[in-house]
């Protein structure tokens, strides 16, 4: 799976976005001479070489908590990087040189999505980390009722289903979040605690805003005061209502599956039609696999280890349970 990639090289390419959050083994990251703008490897601890020579970045987060790994490190030929955010300045000034003399390291730079302008693209299934941290709010908001910290922008493309669904949680504040047709865009769409979004047209491309709310204008002095996570799902796939109210209709065993999995029906009088099995990001692994007996016996030997989601159409209606893959 590609989130167990240890080695990135990708110089000498267009590329203006990439998305590294889910890559958590990955050890070197090689981008030179792209058109990145932002790149940002918190969650990408085990780094020890990364190399984003002539881009276009505006913002550069390598602060993820084991910042002494990285032995190999180059950021120049990026004339409007003026803040690189890192663990420790000091490490940093001593052994990282390779920079533009206009970048200075920072323990805290403000976040590159601070503007609706620079929204982060969002991965489906993918939990994604954020922070608020030295940002500003700038924008109108619907659903305020606190004093508003900061705020952040995210895009997301409507996956085929034409349904998503956004969730997560803030620390030292409370977090919320909007979804906006445009960057200029007066009113939301719809938001609060929690988003979920039908009937919409498949590629068109909305905007989140995320931001925190406190019942004073200051924050509190703890650590992790203005990070969020957030994770955005293709909800036609990890339907909620299906995993509260009808999961226990669909039997599935063993989980986590090995081999096979074999799924059956609580109540034999149903008529079930057919049997997808999707992975997280949901994208369809086993398709309309048709039965009208009482259980079927699927193989799942060549899917990778992971977490998966079953989907049954059961008289006319969808049941989705999760399956977990270990190989």
């Amino acid at each position: 799976m590609l989130a167990k990639l240890e080695s990135l090289s990708c110089y000498k390419n267009q590329i203006s976005i990439i998305n590294l959050l889910s890559n958590k083994d990955l050890l070197a990251f090689i981008a030179n001479e792209n058109e990145l703008k932002t790149v940002d490897i918190r969650e990408n601890t085990n780094l020890i070489w990364i190399d984003v020579d002539d881009n276009n970045l505006e913002s550069l987060t390598l602060k993820n908590g084991n910042n002494t790994k990285i032995t190999t490190f180059s950021a120049t030929g990026n004339p409007n990087l003026s803040c690189i955010e890192v663990d420790d300045v000091s490490f940093s000034e001593t052994n990282w040189t390779n920079k533009d003399a206009n970048s200075s390291f920072s323990g805290d730079c403000a976040p590159a999505n601070d503007d609706c302008s620079y929204a982060i693209p969002l991965v489906f299934g993918q939990q994604t980390p954020g922070d608020i941290n030295s940002g500003t709010f700038a924008n109108a908001t619907d659903c305020v009722e606190g004093t508003i910290i900061a705020d952040v922008w995210y895009s997301i493309i409507v996956p085929d289903s034409g349904e998503f669904s956004i969730e997560g949680s803030g620390f030292g504040g409370l977090l919320k979040f909007a979804i906006y047709e445009s960057c200029s865009s007066t009113s939301a769409l719809t938001c609060g605690l929690n988003l979920s979004l039908t009937n919409l047209t498949p590629g068109d491309v909305y905007y989140l805003k995320v931001w925190m709310e406190s019942s004073t204008s200051s924050k509190s002095t703890n650590s992790d005061d203005g990070t969020f996570t957030l994770t955005a799902n293709n909800s036609s796939v990890l339907s909620i209502s299906s995993f509260n109210n009808e999961v226990s209709s669909l039997i599935v065993y063993p989980n986590p599956a090995r081999k096979n999995v074999t799924i059956s029906l609580s109540n034999s009088d149903s008529i079930t039609k057919s049997i997808e099995i999707f992975g997280i990001l949901g994208d369809k692994v086993i398709g309309n696999k048709i039965f009208d007996n009482s259980k079927i016996v699927i193989p799942v030997s060549d899917l990778a280890s992971g977490v998966y989601f079953i989907r049954a159409k059961v008289d006319d209606k969808i049941i989705t349970k999760k399956l977990i893959i270990k190989q």
